[in-house]
Order: C-alpha cells, then sequence, then structure tokens
C-alpha cells in the first residue's frame, strides 16, 4: 500500500494523510484518554467522508433532500440553475452524520478473523454496522456539542483471563450495564473501541485502494 502513495493525487494523499494522522493519535491515546480516542476516530473517518462526498455526492440532490421547502422555493424563483448554485456552497455542510454513514456503507471492512464465541458479544456485521457508527457518530455530536460524556461501558477496557480456548474479546457490551447512577443497555452501546479502530482502519485501507489510478493497479499486477 505505502508503494502506491506517491500515485495518489495531492488531494487524495493529503487526506488521507491527515486521516491517518488522526487515527494514530486515537491508539495513542486510547488507554489514557478513551473518549479522545473516540474522537480522534470518528475524525479520522470524516476527513475523509467529507472529502468523498465532495466528489461522489450530487450538492443539488443532498441539498433538495436535508431541505426540501427551501429547494422548491429557490426552484420557483430562479428554476434548477438557481438551485444548483446554492447547493454548491452548502455541499461540504450537509448531513454530517449522513456522509460518515454513507462512507463506511460503500468502504466497510470484512468482519474480524478472531471472534467471540457468542453471539451476544459480536457486532451484527452484516446488517448493522452502518447504523452502529451512526449512533457512535451521534455519541460524538453530544459530547462536543452539549457535554454529554460517552457511555462509561464504551470506555473500559475489555482484557481478562477468563476467556476459553478459541475465544476473543467482545466486540460489544451486552446486558444492562451501570456506572454510579447511570445504566445503559447493550443497544444503547454499539461496540467497543478496539473494534471501532478496527472498522476505521479497514474503511480507510479500501478508500485508499479503491483512489490507487487504474494505471498503478495494472502495473502492479503485471508485477
Amino acid at each position: 500500500m505505502l508503494s502506491s502513495f506517491g500515485a495518489l493525487s495531492p488531494v487524495v494523499s493529503t487526506v488521507l494523510v491527515k486521516a491517518a494522522h488522526h487515527y494514530a493519535n486515537g491508539l495513542w491515546i486510547a488507554e489514557a484518554d478513551p473518549e479522545q480516542a473516540w474522537l480522534q476516530l470518528v475524525t479520522a473517518l470524516e476527513v475523509v467522508a467529507v472529502h468523498h462526498q465532495t466528489e461522489t455526492i450530487d450538492a443539488t440532490d443532498v441539498f433538495r433532500t436535508t431541505y426540501p421547502g427551501a429547494a422548491k422555493k429557490i426552484e420557483a424563483v430562479g428554476g434548477a440553475d438557481l438551485l444548483k448554485g446554492v447547493a454548491k456552497y452548502f455541499k461540504k455542510l450537509l448531513s454530517a452524520g449522513r456522509r460518515v454513514q454513507t462512507f463506511v456503507e460503500k468502504f466497510q471492512p470484512t468482519p474480524p478473523i478472531e471472534r467471540p464465541i457468542s453471539f451476544s458479544d459480536r457486532v451484527n456485521w452484516e446488517d448493522e454496522l452502518v447504523d452502529h457508527v451512526k449512533k457512535i457518530y451521534a455519541l460524538r455530536s453530544a459530547l462536543l456539542h452539549s457535554g454529554a460524556p460517552f457511555p462509561a461501558p464504551l470506555l473500559t477496557g475489555v482484557g481478562g483471563s477468563e476467556l476459553e480456548d478459541g475465544d476473543y474479546f467482545p466486540e460489544r457490551p451486552s446486558g444492562v450495564w451501570g456506572s454510579g447512577q447511570s445504566e445503559w443497555f447493550a443497544s444503547e452501546l454499539p461496540m467497543h473501541l478496539h473494534v471501532f479502530a478496527y472498522t476505521v482502519r479497514g474503511a480507510l485501507i479500501n478508500w485508499w485502494k479503491e483512489s490507487i489510478p487504474p494505471n498503478e493497479n495494472a502495473a502492479k499486477s503485471d508485477a
């Protein structure tokens, strides 16, 4: 993968380095400050998702979906050309959570090879991964905009020597969790931090692979 870096466009390579920087920061501080680690990993996704949305999603469609009433009024006054002109100025601002969802849906990695034996400890990878990422983005927004902390169970390590042979660490909390005066059900706790780090890394690498120019991929295949 690193050998393909020089073939990327200047914009893509810059976005990739920014995302990798946030991802690395998240890993470094995961044990000392897991809440900041969540924020860094979400930002790593968002950096690339914003770029991907800007490059691939039609601004007019996004504007019409997000602000249907305004879109109708603008079209009534100036037609489709005016709506298109207005929408392009909002392109980077629209649907912050949606762009991350869309990005993960397109580039999500395959499930981990080593998974816990109990299905209650697993993330429903095929059907619910994107929804789980949406919940994580909502938690991140609540922390940044209203100061609501991440649920305590998502800030707790998942080690221990009680695992059976062939088992692996749980991917998500199960049952009911309590801390102080607070209580959380498993449905409110999408996944543990290590699983989100795996998801972010896999999505970024899949996007990187798609961003390699076709002639570069062909040259590697011939080699």
